[in-house]
């Protein structure tokens, strides 16, 4: 199933919002186009069908006028959303955000349409609609993290440019002498930091202070990072010798 061609420019924009840390960081102009992107998700395709539906049966959808307004929460939604499945494969949408159900029957024929009883519906059940088709729509750069759209067809991108994609790691049995040597030294220096923090942090903010110490790697690096620092640190409090 492939996202409706109306929410094209809506995919591109949420991609945008995801990788901006701070709206405050956007000109003027750029909100200005970032409110215009929202055009499609209230007034086109399907959602324009729906309703013309609801005019018709005297049912008054929630349009906003302002969709300036809308930017600060679409922002934080597109990042969370969007962060959380390409970092940890799962996020939790609260049912009260999504747009409901309304059944039109046309004779023996019922169809549904969505319901949006709600400004942030419209944009959850967009976000919703984009992130649930298949393929994912959305990747994260292995270089520079940021996020990218995916292309429709042909085998998923690992980079979001040719730049990062210069930049990528060399396999090991490629790689330089030194170069293998500067590899080994950035880990080691990285693993000695990460067994500091666990030392010296109390348990339920040790993960968030790696988070702060490597703000490059992705949760699972973090995870990857956390797990090995812990298996050092146990071996060197029974008295072995560390690798």
């Amino acid at each position: 199933m492939r996202y409706p061609a109306y929410l094209e420019t809506v995919v591109e924009f949420f991609a945008t919002l995801a990788n901006t840390e701070r709206l405050e960081d956007l000109s003027t102009e750029e909100k200005e186009q970032g409110a215009l992107r929202l055009v499609p998700i209230f007034a086109q395709g399907g959602e324009l069908a729906a309703m013309e539906e609801y005019r018709r049966l005297g049912i008054p959808p929630a349009v906003p006028k302002g969709l300036d307004t809308l930017l600060p929460y679409t922002h934080h939604r597109a990042r969370t959303v969007i962060g959380t499945l390409l970092d940890r494969g799962m996020v939790m949408i609260p049912s009260q955000d999504l747009p409901g159900v309304c059944l039109l029957r046309a004779g023996r024929t019922v169809r549904e349409a969505p319901y949006h009883g709600s400004r942030r519906s419209w944009i959850e059940g967009a976000l919703y609609q984009v992130c649930r088709t298949s393929p994912f729509p959305f990747g994260r750069c292995s270089v520079c993290t940021r996020v990218f759209v995916q292309p429709r067809r042909g085998k998923p991108r690992k980079y979001c440019s040719a730049a990062c994609k210069a930049k990528r790691p060399i396999p090991r049995d490629k790689q330089t002498a030194y170069h293998r040597a500067w590899l080994d030294r950035t880990r080691k220096q990285e693993l000695l930091t990460a067994r500091r923090i666990l030392r010296t942090s109390p348990k339920a903010e040790q993960f968030s202070k790696l988070r702060e110490a490597f703000p490059k790697k992705t949760f699972r690096q973090l995870l990857y990072l956390k797990k090995r620092a812990e298996s050092k640190h146990s071996v060197s409090r029974r008295g072995r010798k560390e690798n």
